[in-house]
Formats: structure tokens, C-alpha cells, sequence
């Protein structure tokens, strides 16, 4: 009998046990998943940063952070070291992905216009905590990176201008750093410089950027009309056009990818840029587009000049003219760089602190972050702590470990957005519900025999009214056929022609298998190449295996019906264009090197130290004080009715924790407090053991 009962017991605890595991995983999946709540005062125009940016200034600043850094540091190392001639290929390869992820930033900057933290912010209001923590962490060092990169280039271009005399200076007076011979003390005094210059006030650096961004223009149209003259076609037939092969393209295209981040710079400017439902998307296309242009020409002039071999990476474009004889141009090119450089590092510098200040702000960072400067409308200490870091970085460590150190976290963020623009686009809003009613109104009403059968020829009358009113989502106001065409092949698969949380569930998980079916099909594409090139049976069947996977998945996702809520700027062929660039994106990450990714583990190890030890909590005690702070205010995205439960659930915990830690501070009051309730009880002529005091301080 006590070997019975022993064993009851022991039965209970174990399933005590795996009861509070579950209740523990829960908790910890649903903190993982915690979504940002935005309030209604977050969709309006009063901000605390200074809204003063307008479409010239954010095609400026994006034209000038991929421009600097593209034509005058990854052009020439390219061309040199990884893709030849061909380079040309790459850019435009990188370009066309950059064009994919601009066209969903685009629609995001039209939903969310208040970003200030970029693809930070798109994530954290539509997947979760942990995923928009991992891609805020990873921007802050690709723009760290890419600051300092920018440093160390104009550095560069100084000590040619000086004719090496600071360089051999330093090198016989100091010491060698990371692939260096010597600590770079001008690169690290220009960091110095340009964060003082952010720290100054927004619009006094946009007036200097667009300034420089000007001369480095005039000179770009000065280097392609002159070296039209020198350019030699035959130079391509000669040493070959593609001289490492589609391998050294496509890595090529993951490496230069860092130069086309400029449109990401556009989309972190949201609380400071007028009109940013506009300004935003349109800004975006035009300075991709715009930087795809100088990127392809300077290559083609570059490598038609000089044979790739003889290409001086660190000064490609300066030193061309002078190897072919025209020595006084490299100076008109000097300033060009110059400018460029710097328009290419403020391009750099400008979003660092924008990320952090809205990662401090939400929590997920230390507080002290946030703090915004009365005076200049800056994120000061951000600001200074960012610049601070990619000066050390400039100090300590060489361009080429630099530019290997760029594109992941990139790639990253705009995989994420891909994902984001398909989970939006696909959820129910109350344009969906308003939809849903008047279908089950028209099924009551019109036709009572057909409601309680099939509802095919009642649903198709009715979408076929209703259509000018609700058509084809990207054109407002227009009905389309093709709408009609595809309600009805949804209806004779079973499936809702209205976006409801069901469909939006489905397409959650399909594209959860897109994005492992992708990992497995780029990795593949990425590590067996030379089988594939080889035509090795196993390569070939698994890359089309897995092709024929992932086109399906994209195939099922294009069955369900969209939200049919209309906005000024869609991104187009949704969900093929994101599913597209998803998987370019995660193609081009397979393709960079093992010291990038040995790089990203260490970064996310840091960052992952941070979140846990500190973010997880301080970023779960923001939202609780945003609920009490804003009663009723808190409002949701897409109007759904799973995000107006999930709104609901949290207010109600904000309450419910509120209440308890209430009433645990009136049982036990620290001793402040219980002085304090003395002093006013004996001033009332109460006793102090009385019960039910008020610890709310001095009224």
C-alpha cells in the first residue's frame, strides 16, 4: 500500500514538474513573440525628434551612404580581388535584390510611418521581441562598420593626396593593428569629428550632406565623361570578362550589397521626415535606382580602363586616370572622393543612433539611450556612444577586415522585412471584417435557399457588386477581373475569399516552411556549386527537389486571399516578390565567408547576454507602462480581431500586475514608506496598526 502510494506521489510530481515546464515554455514563447503596442499618439505628426526632412533630403542622404562607399571603397576591391570585370554583373544582381527589399520597406514606411528604427520597428510590430532584437542588433554594427569603414577611407584618401608621408610617419612611430601596420589616428579623429557634427542637430548635417553630395555627383559626371575617352573594350576580350567565374559574381553581389544599404537609411528617418507615408517609399526607389546607375557605369569605366590585375583597390578610381596617362584628373577625382567618402560615412553615421534610440525607448536597451537633447532634438548619448565605437573600430582595425565584416546583418534585416510584408499583407483587417459582413448579410437577405447550401453563385453575385467598391488590392477604386477570377477559384478549393485569422494562420506557416526549405535549397546553391557545374546527379536532384519545394510553398501562399486594406504605396506581385527576394537575400548570406558568420556569433552572443540579462524585462516593463500611461489608446495595426484579443490580453495583464504589486507595496512597505504613513497617520489621530493605508504619498 505505501509502495502504491509512493508511487502516486512520485506520478504527481512528475506531472507537476511537466506542468510548470510547459506553463514556463509558454511564458518564455510568449514573451519571445511580444509585439510593440503602439498608441494613437504614435500615429500622429508631433514627435519628439525634429521633423524636418524633406523627399531631396532622404534621396540625398541614401544616394550619398551607397554612392561613397560603392564607387570609391568596394568598386575596386571587387573588381581586383573577387569578381574581375564582371562586377558590373554584380551590382546588378545586388541591385535587383536591393530593389525587391526596397519596394517591401516601401509599403512598411507607408503602414508604420513613425520608424525611427527601421526594419527594428517593421519586425518587432509584426513577428516579435527576440526577432526584431536580433535584427536591430545586427544594423547597429553593419552602420558601426560602416562608419568606421568610411573613416578609414577618407584616411586613405588623404595620405595619397600627401603622397604616403602620414602613413610612413606612423608606421616607423607606432604600432601594427588588426591587418594594419599602424593605428589609424586621422581615421579615428574624422569619427570623432562627424559625431560631434550629428550630435550638433539634424538639419545642419542633411545641409552639409546635400552639399557634398552635390560635388561628388559633378565629379561622377566629370570621371564617366573623361574616361570615355580612355575606356578600351578590348581590355574585357583580352583578360577575360569573367575571370572567376559566376562564383566570384554572386559572392561579389553578397559583398557589395552593404553599398546599396542607403535605403534602409531612408526608412529609419521616420519620426523625422514631413510627410513620411510619401517621403518614405518615394525616396527609396528613387535613390536605388539612382545609385544602380553610378555603380555600373564607374565599374565599366573602371575595368575598360585598366586590367582588373593592375586595379589598385584602395584608390581604384583615383589612380586610373594616372595609369593611363592623364595624371591631372586624379585630382578632380580626389575631391569627388573626399566628398563622397564623407557623404558615405555621414550616410553611415545618421541611422546608428535612430536604432538605438528606438531600441533604448522600447526597453530592449539601456535607458539612458533614449535620451533625447532639448536644445538640438538629438538622441545624444546614442549618438556619442556609437560614434565613439566606430572610432576605436577606425583606430584599430584595417579597410579589407572591415569590408569582410559588412552585408550580414544587412541581409538579415531585409530577409526579415520580406517575412513582415507577407504576415501584413495577409492578415485581416476591418476592411476584411466589413467585407465578411456584407457577404453574410447578401447570404441572409438576398437568397435564404442558397445560405443554407453552397454560398458559390450567392458569393460570386455578391463580389461581382462589390467589387468597385473592395477590387483588386494596389489600385484603389479599380475592379478587376482578375479579382473575380481568382475569388472564384478560391471558392471551389474550400477556401475563404476574405482574409480571416485562419488564412492568416495558414500563411504564417507556409511561410515558416519557405524560410527552411530556403535555408536547405541556398545551401545547396551556395556550398555545391562546383557539384552543380560538375553535374552531379545528387546536387542537381536535390537543387530541383528543393526549387520545386519552395515554388509551391510560394504557389499555396498566392491561393489565399490578401487584406483588402488600401494603401497609397503596395509593394506589387506580393506574395512572389517577397517571397523572391527572400530568397535572394538568403542565398547572397550563404555566399559570405566563414570569418563573417564566426563574426555574427560573436556580435549575437553579446547582444544575446544583453537582452536577457536585461532587455527581456525592462522591455516587458515599457509596455506595461505604455497600457497604464494610455488607457484606451492603444490601438492595432491591422484592426484584427486576433490583434485587438492580443491587445486585450496584455492590457488585462498590465492591470492585473499593476493591482498585485499595489496592493504587495501595501502589506509590506519599506521603511521610506512606512515612516511616511506614520507621520500622516498620527497626524489624521489614527494608531499605526491600522489597516488599509494609504501609501500614495502626501496628497
Amino acid at each position: 500500500m505505501s509502495e502504491d502510494a509512493t508511487g502516486v506521489r512520485a506520478e504527481s510530481d512528475i506531472k507537476m514538474v511537466a506542468r510548470q515546464i510547459k506553463t514556463e515554455c509558454s511564458q518564455f514563447k510568449r514573451t519571445f513573440l511580444r509585439r510593440k503596442l503602439m498608441t494613437r499618439d504614435d500615429q500622429k505628426e508631433g514627435d519628439e525628434l525634429n521633423r524636418c526632412l524633406t523627399v531631396v533630403d532622404l534621396v540625398s542622404l541614401g544616394i550619398g551612404s551607397c554612392c561613397g562607399s560603392g564607387m570609391y571603397i568596394v568598386t575596386g576591391f571587387l573588381a581586383k580581388s573577387v569578381a574581375g570585370p564582371a562586377v558590373i554583373l554584380s551590382f546588378l544582381f545586388g541591385g535587383f535584390a536591393s530593389i525587391l527589399s526596397g519596394l517591401c520597406y516601401g509599403e512598411f514606411g507607408e503602414r508604420v510611418p513613425r520608424t525611427s528604427g527601421s526594419s527594428y520597428v517593421y519586425s518587432y510590430i509584426t513577428i516579435g521581441e527576440i526577432v526584431a532584437f536580433i535584427t536591430g542588433w545586427n544594423l547597429i554594427l553593419e552602420y558601426i562598420i560602416g562608419t568606421a569603414s568610411g573613416a578609414v577611407a577618407i584616411s586613405a584618401c588623404v595620405d595619397t593626396i600627401s603622397h604616403h608621408a602620414i602613413s610612413g610617419y606612423m608606421t616607423n612611430n607606432s604600432f601594427p593593428v588588426i591587418e594594419r601596420e599602424y593605428p589609424d589616428a586621422l581615421g579615428f579623429g574624422i569619427s570623432v569629428l562627424m559625431t560631434t557634427l550629428l550630435a550638433v542637430g539634424v538639419k545642419e548635417s542633411v545641409i552639409f550632406n546635400n552639399a557634398l553630395n552635390a560635388i561628388s555627383l559633378a565629379v561622377w559626371v566629370f570621371l564617366v565623361g573623361a574616361g570615355c575617352f580612355y575606356a578600351q573594350p578590348s581590355l574585357w576580350e583580352q583578360y577575360g570578362f569573367m575571370p572567376y567565374g559566376w562564383s566570384g559574381v554572386f559572392s561579389g553581389a553578397a559583398t557589395c550589397f552593404y553599398a546599396f544599404i542607403g535605403f534602409d537609411i531612408i526608412a529609419t528617418t521616420g519620426e523625422e521626415a514631413k510627410n513620411p507615408s510619401r517621403a518614405i517609399p518615394l525616396s527609396i526607389c528613387l535613390s536605388l535606382v539612382i545609385c544602380l546607375i553610378v555603380y555600373v557605369s564607374s565599374s565599366t569605366i573602371l575595368t575598360m580602363m585598366v586590367p582588373f590585375m593592375a586595379i589598385q583597390p584602395n584608390s581604384a578610381l583615383i589612380s586610373m586616370f594616372a595609369q593611363r596617362g592623364f595624371p591631372q584628373a586624379q585630382y578632380v577625382v580626389m575631391v569627388g572622393a573626399l566628398a563622397g567618402l564623407t557623404v558615405a560615412m555621414l550616410g553611415s553615421n545618421f541611422p546608428m543612433p535612430r536604432v538605438i534610440y528606438a531600441m533604448a525607448k522600447d526597453g530592449l536597451l539601456f535607458k539612458f539611450l533614449s535620451y533625447v537633447n532639448p536644445w538640438t532634438k538629438t538622441a545624444l548619448w546614442a549618438t556619442i556612444l556609437s560614434g565613439s565605437v566606430a572610432a576605436l573600430l577606425a583606430f584599430f582595425v584595417g579597410l579589407q577586415a572591415l569590408i569582410e565584416m559588412m552585408s550580414i546583418g544587412t541581409l538579415l534585416a531585409y530577409t526579415m522585412v520580406s517575412v513582415s510584408v507577407l504576415s501584413l499583407r495577409y492578415r485581416p483587417t476591418a476592411e476584411d471584417e466589413e467585407y465578411q459582413e456584407l457577404i453574410q448579410s447578401g447570404s441572409a437577405g438576398e437568397n435564404p435557399e442558397q445560405a443554407e447550401g453552397t454560398s458559390e453563385p450567392l458569393e460570386s453575385n455578391i463580389l461581382t457588386k462589390r467589387s468597385k467598391q473592395y477590387g483588386a488590392v494596389g489600385h484603389q477604386g479599380q475592379a478587376t477581373d482578375e479579382r473575380s477570377c481568382m475569388d472564384r477559384i478560391r471558392l471551389r478549393m474550400n477556401i475563404s475569399t476574405v482574409a480571416t485569422e485562419k488564412t492568416s494562420r495558414n500563411v504564417t506557416g507556409i511561410v515558416w516552411y519557405l524560410i527552411v526549405i530556403n535555408v536547405i535549397l541556398c545551401s545547396i546553391l551556395a556550398w555545391g556549386e562546383n557539384y552543380i557545374a560538375a553535374k552531379a546527379p545528387w546536387a542537381i536532384t536535390s537543387a530541383a527537389l528543393f526549387a520545386f519545394m519552395s515554388l509551391l510553398g510560394v504557389t499555396a501562399i498566392s491561393c489565399y486571399p490578401q487584406s483588402r486594406k488600401k494603401l497609397n504605396f503596395m509593394a506589387p506581385l506580393v506574395p512572389w516578390l517577397p517571397c523572391l527576394a527572400l530568397f535572394l537575400n538568403m542565398y547572397l548570406m550563404m555566399k559570405l565567408s566563414l570569418i563573417t558568420w564566426a563574426r555574427f556569433a560573436v556580435w549575437l552572443a553579446l547582444g544575446s547576454a544583453i537582452y536577457f540579462f536585461y532587455g527581456i524585462k525592462a522591455a516587458g516593463d515599457v509596455q506595461k507602462r505604455i497600457i497604464l500611461e494610455n488607457p484606451g489608446s492603444i490601438v492595432s495595426i491591422s484592426k484584427s480581431e486576433a490583434d485587438n484579443q492580443y491587445i486585450q490580453e496584455q492590457v488585462a495583464s498590465a492591470y492585473e500586475e499593476a493591482m498585485n504589486a499595489s496592493k504587495e507595496q501595501i502589506d509590506n512597505p519599506t521603511d521610506s514608506e512606512r515612516q511616511e504613513i506614520t507621520l500622516r497617520q498620527r497626524a489624521a489621530g489614527h494608531s499605526t496598526s491600522g489597516v488599509g493605508l494609504d501609501v500614495d504619498g502626501p496628497s
